[in-house]
C-alpha cells in the first residue's frame, strides 16, 4: 500500500451526512500486507470517517454491532499508524453528534510491526461525537514479540478528544500486552486510554483486567481501570464510574520512564481549571512486578 487505506467490515469509509443505524458485522477483517508511510484504519463495521474540506460528517452512527475478529498477521509491517477498532477508526472534528449502542464482540489482535498501534472496542480516535450505551465484550492483545512505536489500547476509545460525553458505558473485555513486546510507550485503560478535554465520563464501568504481561520493554506504562493520561481542560467531570478488574504490570519489564497505575484514572492534570471526580471507586487489584528503569529515575 502507497496511501492511507480505510478497511470496514460494512462500510470503508463515509462522509456528506451519511447515516448508518442498524448495522452488524460477522465477517473477521485481516491484515496481512506491508505499508511504510500511511496510517492503516481495519474496523469491524466503519473503516472510518473521511470528512475533509467541502465535505460534511456522517450524521448518525448508532445501534451497530461488530462480532467479527480484526486482526493483523506475524508477517504484517505499518510503517506509520496502525489502528483497529470494533466499530469505527476515527470521528473527526466536524462530527458533533450523539452515538447511542455501539457494541464490540469481535476479538482485536496485533501481530506484526507497526509505527505505532492503537486497538479498540468501539472507536479508535474520537474528536467531537459523544457516545451513550456502548459496551466491549472482547479481548483486545498485543500478542507475543510484537514490536511497535506507540501502544494505545482503550476497551471503548483509544484517544477521546474534545469528545463531549461518555456515558454508560462498559468494557469487560480484557486488554493484554503479552509477553515480550517491545514499545516507546504503553497507556491502556478499560474506558478509554488517552483522555484529552471530554467534559463528562458518567456512569462508566471496567470488568475487565488490564495487564502488560512479563518481559515487555516500554518507554513508559499508563494503566488505569477507566481513564488512562487524562489531560482535562475548563471544569470536565467524571463520576459514578467503577472499576473492578485487575490491573498488573508484570516481572522482568524495562522501562524508561514512567509506571502509573491507578483504579479509576491516572496521569491527571488540568490545563486551565479544576476538574471533579466524584462518586468513583475501585475494587480491582493494583500489582506491580520487577520493573527495572533503565534511566536511573
Amino acid at each position: 500500500l502507497s496511501c492511507k487505506a480505510a478497511f470496514g467490515g460494512v462500510v470503508g469509509g463515509a462522509a456528506n451526512g451519511s447515516k448508518f443505524n442498524g448495522l452488524i458485522n460477522n465477517g473477521d477483517v485481516v491484515y496481512n500486507g506491508t505499508t511504510q508511510k500511511q496510517n492503516i484504519y481495519m474496523s469491524g463495521v466503519l473503516g472510518k470517517e473521511n470528512s475533509m474540506s467541502g465535505l460534511k460528517a456522517i450524521a448518525e452512527l448508532s445501534n451497530c454491532t461488530n462480532n467479527g475478529a480484526i486482526y493483523t498477521t506475524a508477517s504484517s509491517v505499518c510503517g506509520n499508524s496502525l489502528l483497529l477498532s470494533g466499530i469505527t477508526g476515527a470521528i473527526p472534528n466536524s462530527a458533533d453528534f450523539v452515538c447511542d449502542k455501539l457494541i464490540n464482540n469481535g476479538a482485536i489482535t496485533h501481530n506484526g510491526k507497526s509505527g505505532g498501534l492503537t486497538l479498540s472496542g468501539i472507536v479508535a480516535y474520537n474528536s467531537a461525537a459523544s457516545f451513550t450505551n456502548c459496551s466491549n465484550t472482547a479481548e483486545m492483545k498485543v500478542a507475543a514479540g510484537s514490536n511497535m512505536g506507540s501502544i494505545v489500547i482503550g476497551g471503548l476509545f483509544a484517544a477521546a478528544l474534545t469528545s463531549n460525553e461518555l456515558t454508560n458505558c462498559v468494557n469487560s473485555g480484557a486488554l493484554t500486552v503479552e509477553a515480550n513486546s517491545t514499545g516507546k510507550g504503553a497507556s491502556l485503560a478499560g474506558i478509554v486510554a488517552a483522555q484529552s478535554t471530554v467534559e463528562r465520563i458518567t456512569g462508566c464501568s471496567n470488568t475487565a483486567n488490564i495487564t502488560i504481561a512479563n518481559k515487555a520493554k516500554v518507554t513508559n506504562a499508563y494503566m488505569a481501570g477507566i481513564a488512562s493520561a487524562a489531560t482535562f481542560y475548563v471544569n470536565e467531570t467524571m463520576s459514578n464510574c467503577h472499576n473492578s478488574g485487575a490491573i498488573s504490570i508484570g516481572d522482568d519489564i524495562t522501562v524508561t520512564g514512567v509506571v502509573a497505575l491507578s483504579g479509576v484514572v491516572n496521569y491527571l492534570s488540568a490545563v486551565t481549571q479544576t476538574p471533579t471526580v466524584t462518586n468513583c471507586t475501585n475494587s480491582g487489584t493494583l500489582t506491580v512486578g520487577k520493573v527495572t528503569n533503565t534511566s536511573g529515575t
